[in-house]
């Protein structure tokens, strides 16, 4: 579990069961899910128990994911996701969604950079892994813009999607990683 952040215009929290409506408005959204393999739920008991899930991987430290609230209004806008932990907990692969409603306003930005400032303070982690469909301009910018940089392609990941690096405390083994 983490800390809830605070950005100029959002709330950075857990995830709780009255998100449940927001959270399908951003998951069945067409857009969203175009770049990535997953389907766009159909129904908001997906939310419901996506919710579940989350707190349970959160508890036992699987995942980290964090929930993009306005301040202004309490709506829910998008999540941030870490997950796929090294075992010794020094890098993972961040994740991300917004609504469209919400995109092009710099919130991803803020929150990405919130985030980024408090791991590279409060946690053990040193590399983040992004895997981003090049077709997703979108997603490719915030990358760039955060300072990841593209790296060798894993095994694991199958193409159209290439792997992008960051390291969070300046100095890393990410230079090993890049081609």
């Amino acid at each position: 579990m983490m800390e809830t952040l605070f950005t100029e215009r959002l709330i950075l929290r857990e995830l709780m069961d009255s998100d449940a409506a927001d959270l399908f408005a951003i998951r069945s959204s067409e857009e969203v899910n175009r770049y990535i393999e997953r389907p766009a739920y159909q129904d908001i008991s997906e939310s419901e128990n996506y919710i579940v899930t989350q707190k349970e991987k959160s508890e036992i430290g699987e995942w980290v994911i964090l929930g993009m609230v306005l301040k202004q209004s309490s709506v829910l806008v998008g999540s941030i996701c870490l997950f796929s932990f090294s075992e010794d907990r020094t890098s993972c692969e961040l994740g991300y969604e917004l609504h469209p409603s919400y995109q092009g306003r710099g919130l991803m930005v803020e929150a990405m950079e919130t985030l980024l400032n408090y791991l590279s303070k409060s946690s053990t982690l040193q590399n983040l892994q992004a895997v981003i469909n090049p077709e997703n301009k979108a997603s490719l910018l915030l990358a760039f813009k955060l300072g990841f940089k593209k790296g060798r392609q894993l095994d694991i990941v199958k193409a159209p999607y290439q792997c992008y690096y960051l390291g969070i405390h300046g100095q890393t083994q990410i230079e090993s990683k890049i081609e």
